[in-house]
C-alpha cells in the first residue's frame, strides 16, 4: 500500500510539473529537431577527420597483429607498438572533438563520435590481449578454449577485425555464437523502441531541459554574481534532476536495450546472454 501510494504521489507531482511547464512556456518541441541536427561543414570539418581516425585506429592494430605473424622476430616490440598506436589514434581524436567543440560545432554529433572512440579502444585493448593468449596457446586447453587457441593465426583478417568492431561486444573471441535468422517483427518492435525513446528524450530537452538551463544563464548574466545570485539558481537547477533522470533512464534504455539488439540481430549476434551465468550470483568470488 505505502508503495502504491508513492507511486500515485510521485504520477500527481510529476504531471503537476507538466502543466506548470506548458502553462508558463507553451509547447518549445522544434519539429525541425533544433540544435540537434544543426549541422555546418565548416564548423564542422575538426570532426568530420574523426571519422577517418575512428578506421585508423583498428587498421593499425590489425596490421601490426599481422605484422608478427609474418614477422616473429617483431614479438618483443610489440606491446609496446600496440600501447603507441591506440593511445595515438584515439589521442588524434580526442583533440579533433576538442577542437570542433570549441569551434561551435554539434554538441550531439561529437559526443556520438566520442563515445565510439571510447568503445573502440575498449575493443581494440580485449582484441590485443586475446590474440597474445591466443598466441602464448596451452597444452592443458580443452573446450573453447582450445577451439580458440586452434583457430590462431586464422583470424587475424580483415572481415573477422571489421564484425568484432560492430558487434555489441567489448570481449573479443576468434568466433562467436550466431543466430540462424533475422526476426523481422521482434527487429521492427526493437526499432519502434528506439525511435520512440530519442524522441521523448527530444521532448524532454527541447520543452524541460533548455529553457531551465536559459534562464538560469539570464540570471547568471544579468547579475552579478554573489550570495543571493546562487540562491535563486538553486531552485532551477534542482528543476533540471527529474527531466535529466528520465533522460538518463530513456537514454540506458533506447542504447543499452534498444540499438544493441539492432546491432545483434542484423549482425545474427548470437552471444547476448553471456551475463546469466555471473547474474545469479550472491558474492563476488563465486
Amino acid at each position: 500500500g505505502l508503495i502504491n501510494l508513492a507511486t500515485v504521489i510521485i504520477l500527481a507531482t510529476n504531471f503537476r510539473l507538466i502543466l506548470e511547464n506548458i502553462f508558463k512556456y507553451g509547447i518549445l518541441v522544434r519539429p525541425y529537431l533544433g540544435f540537434w541536427l544543426q549541422f555546418s561543414l565548416w564548423k564542422e570539418y575538426p570532426v568530420l577527420f574523426v571519422i577517418p581516425v575512428e578506421f585508423a585506429n583498428p587498421l593499425s592494430t590489425y596490421l601490426l597483429e599481422l605484422l608478427v605473424i609474418k614477422r616473429p622476430g617483431f614479438l618483443p616490440y610489440l606491446p609496446w607498438a600496440h600501447s603507441f598506436s591506440i593511445c595515438f589514434w584515439f589521442s588524434i581524436a580526442s583533440a579533433l572533438l576538442w577542437e570542433g567543440g570549441k569551434d561551435g560545432g554539434n554538441i550531439v554529433f561529437g559526443l556520438i563520435l566520442h563515445v565510439i572512440n571510447v568503445v573502440q579502444v575498449l575493443k581494440l585493448v580485449s582484441y590485443v590481449h586475446t590474440n597474445a593468449d591466443l598466441r602464448k596457446g596451452g597444452s592443458d586447453a580443452e573446450g573453447s578454449a582450445k577451439l580458440m587457441i586452434e583457430q590462431y593465426p586464422g583470424n587475424i583478417n580483415l572481415t573477422n577485425m571489421a564484425y568484432f568492431m560492430l558487434v555489441p561486444t567489448l570481449c573479443y573471441q576468434p568466433t562467436y555464437p550466431r543466430t540462424k535468422r533475422i526476426r523481422k517483427h521482434w527487429l521492427l518492435r526493437r526499432v519502434a523502441e528506439f525511435v520512440i525513446s530519442v524522441a521523448v528524450m527530444m521532448f524532454l530537452v527541447d520543452q524541460y531541459i533548455d529553457p531551465t538551463i536559459s534562464n538560469t544563464l539570464d540570471i547568471g548574466a544579468k547579475r552579478n554574481l554573489s550570495i543571493q545570485t546562487i540562491m535563486s539558481m538553486g531552485p532551477r537547477i534542482l528543476k533540471l534532476s527529474i527531466p535529466t533522470l528520465y533522460c538518463w533512464l530513456v537514454l540506458f534504455y533506447a542504447f543499452f536495450h534498444a540499438w544493441l539488439n539492432i546491432l545483434a540481430e542484423l549482425l545474427y549476434f548470437g552471444d547476448r546472454e553471456f551475463y546469466k551465468v555471473v547474474h545469479p550470483s550472491v558474492y563476488l568470488r563465486s
